[in-house]
């Protein structure tokens, strides 16, 4: 008996917090969620600046950078042009040794909001572009410390999430996740990194 009744204790105690704190978080989170409004200023222009890092299929990095002007269609929808640059010192291909890898891209982004709050935002990301590329080729399974400089231009192609953190009314954090093909090509004597790509920076309200 002095067990069950402990028990009936603890479970109406249980019961009194479960209640308490399901009132507390309905009343705070509750009245917040209903003040929040979409993050995205309809006909509102932007500039976007972001640090990048592709991990490529080769275990290897290509990093750089990215800035984009767009402008914000509606609540929802928002879509720009900008540039990236990537960049890496060596990549062994397929054991072809390629050595100051650039990639400069002309890229076109859209990007849908299906989660949009007053301070945060989650969006759909979709980017394609055109890729100059230049870099020193050695084929040591033919002519060994025999390198030669390479130029070749082709698709470019990015699906991620993006995420945005409001700091202030026009200043935003800027984190994106998702796969990025630097250069589409079905040519298997060009390069093509693809992979994991992730960037994070800043947005500013213009």
């Amino acid at each position: 008996m002095p067990g069950l009744q402990h028990n009936s204790f603890t479970i109406y105690l249980m019961k009194i917090f479960s209640t308490l704190f399901s009132l507390i978080f309905t009343l705070f989170f509750g009245r917040t969620l209903a003040q929040k409004r979409p993050i995205l200023k309809p006909d509102q222009y932007y500039v976007e600046s972001t640090f990048l890092s592709l991990k490529s299929t080769h275990h290897n990095y290509f990093n750089g950078s990215t800035f984009f002007i767009g402008n914000n269609i509606s609540e929802k929808f928002n879509l720009a042009v900008g540039y990236e640059h990537s960049r890496n010192k060596f990549h062994n291909d397929n054991d072809w040794f390629l050595y100051k890898l650039r990639f400069n891209s002309i890229v076109f982004r859209q990007q849908y909001a299906f989660l949009s709050k007053e301070k945060f935002t989650l969006s759909g990301d979709l980017r394609e572009g055109f890729s100059f590329i230049k870099y020193i080729k050695e084929e040591p399974l033919i002519n060994k410390n025999y390198r030669f400089p390479v130029k070749e231009h082709g698709l470019y192609l990015y699906a991620g999430l993006d995420s945005k953190i409001k700091l202030s009314r026009n200043l935003a954090i800027v984190l994106d996740l998702g796969l990025k093909g630097l250069h589409m090509s079905t040519n298997v004597y060009e390069v093509n990194p693809h992979g994991l790509n992730i960037m994070t920076g800043l947005q500013v309200n213009l």
